[in-house]
């Protein structure tokens, strides 16, 4: 009886925190669909044309694609630098090579907000604040711990002697990284590269300092948006953002279980 009754519990418990969670994104999903000029839930039915309008309307076209090529920049040169990163500490296994991975997971620790206010003042001289290459730069640096930490997860579990044995067999450390590590730590650099691109794609913080005018954002523009007008095509916005992480999640998990759908007998 007493285990009955903490199992109903824990399955109410499970399902208000579900409901907690969830509650939030049903709301912003159900205004982005409201058929009221204003911040409201349906009232006669629901209507798509704040989706339309987020398309229409240059200011939240223009910030959507610039979202995707900021994102996709920041993602590939944090994948590069977080691979390298984990592969070299991987190899060296010396005190010098535990402490640079350490280095690499710093903007994890150190708060957003101070890392946004040093390459803000780092940017001014450079003249980058406002430009593509000064956010793209700036979402690298916040997005390389993610990379270390999934590839370097996934190299844990790597025989350490097949980058011996591929020296062995004459190839150089350049051919043993591209051709041996690099394959080996493809799930790790597949899951950071994700969420790195997830992470970058709604950085805020970063965002707020480091744009302006010349390179609006999605998250700064609805961000402007919350500020001064409130309406539902904010809620489209982040309807749209949160429907397009899933669906690179979905992706995501589709190609890792390609390989064993093209294996013989499944």
């Amino acid at each position: 009886m007493q285990s009955r009754l903490a199992s109903a519990l824990g399955t109410a418990i499970g399902v208000l925190l579900f409901a907690f969670v969830l509650a939030p994104i049903v709301i912003v999903i159900l205004i982005s669909v409201t058929d009221q000029p204003y911040v409201s839930l349906p009232r006669h039915g629901i209507s798509w044309r704040h989706y339309a309008e987020l398309l229409e309307n240059p200011k939240w076209a223009i910030s959507l694609l610039n979202s995707l090529i900021v994102s996709a920049g920041a993602t590939l040169i944090a994948t590069v630098l977080g691979t390298l990163c984990a592969i070299g500490a991987w190899q060296v296994r010396t005190w010098w090579g535990r402490y640079l991975q350490a280095a690499m997971l710093l903007p994890l620790i150190v708060p957003v907000v101070v890392q946004a206010v040093g390459l803000y003042r780092l940017y001014i001289p450079a003249g980058l604040i406002d430009t593509f290459p000064g956010i793209i730069i700036g979402q690298a640096i916040l997005g390389i711990p993610y990379v270390v930490i999934a590839t370097s997860a996934v190299l844990s579990n790597v025989d350490r002697r097949i980058d011996q044995a591929s020296r062995s067999l004459g190839a150089t450390p350049l051919q043993t990284t591209w051709r041996v590590l690099i394959p080996a730590a493809r799930p790790g650099v597949l899951s950071g590269a994700l969420i790195c691109f997830v992470f970058c794609f709604d950085e805020v913080v970063l965002t707020v300092f480091l744009t302006g005018l010349r390179t609006p954002l999605l998250p700064k523009v609805v961000w402007d948006g919350l500020q001064d007008d409130m309406r539902p095509v904010i809620a489209a916005a982040c309807t749209t953002l949160l429907f397009a992480i899933l669906a690179v999640m979905l992706a995501r998990l589709w190609a890792g279980r390609l390989p064993a759908l093209r294996k013989p007998g499944r």
